[in-house]
């Protein structure tokens, strides 16, 4: 048996009906997706052997993703023209595959290397206007309830807004969101858009938010 590690990096988009996807579901549709792609995927050892695929940070559902991306183990070293062709067929264009490589540590992006992420948001035409924005991003404290599970805790995500700015396109308005870890952890962006936007959860929830990108700025990596 080949024990060489050959680890491939595809990056996809993630759009329309599959945003109501959870991640568990993804990943079942991936590993399917693979196996029905004849993917030479390594297995893991031990009694109950899985497939060596490791997803990138997940989505919450409703959200879309531009950039998203795994990784995966195969047996050897193969076609990866062939392999992006068979995966997009057995797919049936539910992800749009949007490049297939070897992983190189050097340049490629570690999940716990990301400390910026960038959303756009589809916003209404008769929402808060750039200086509107601008004055609430000068304040020190935008304070928004998290809940998690039973627990409910305070917040100030007003540290985590790296940007927020309101451009056209194509008659749509849309705000470009990027958010920043502090001390390890992230505001999701439903929680910035309630500091933003004085709105609840639920508000905030019925906005279009698409996931761009994720960098790390420490070694000047993204997805692509």
């Amino acid at each position: 048996m080949n024990n060489e590690r050959i680890t491939v990096r595809m990056v996809y988009a993630r759009k329309g009906a599959m945003r109501f996807l959870s991640h568990l579901d993804l990943m079942r549709t991936v590993f399917r997706g693979f196996m029905r792609a004849n993917v030479p995927i390594q297995l893991s050892q031990g009694f109950s052997p899985h497939q060596q695929i490791a997803f990138g940070p997940p989505l919450s559902v409703g959200m879309e993703g531009e950039c998203e991306f795994l990784d995966f183990c195969i047996q050897q070293f193969s076609d990866l023209k062939k392999m992006r062709n068979d995966i997009e067929c057995s797919f049936h264009n539910i992800l749009e595959i949007k490049d297939i490589h070897y992983f190189r540590r050097s340049s490629d992006l570690l999940v716990h290397e990301i400390d910026l992420i960038a959303y756009s948001v589809s916003i209404s035409q008769s929402i808060v206007s750039q200086s509107d924005i601008d004055t609430i991003l000068a304040r020190d404290e935008m304070i928004v309830e998290r809940v998690k599970e039973n627990s409910r805790k305070k917040m100030n995500v007003r540290p985590h807004i790296r940007k927020a700015a309101v451009r056209s396109d194509n008659g749509r308005k849309v705000l470009d969101l990027e958010i920043v870890s502090v001390g390890g952890g992230f505001a999701k962006p439903y929680e910035a858009l309630q500091g933003l936007f004085a709105i609840d959860d639920r508000e905030a929830r019925a906005f279009r938010v698409s996931r761009v990108n994720m960098f790390a700025t420490a070694s000047n990596k993204k997805v692509v």
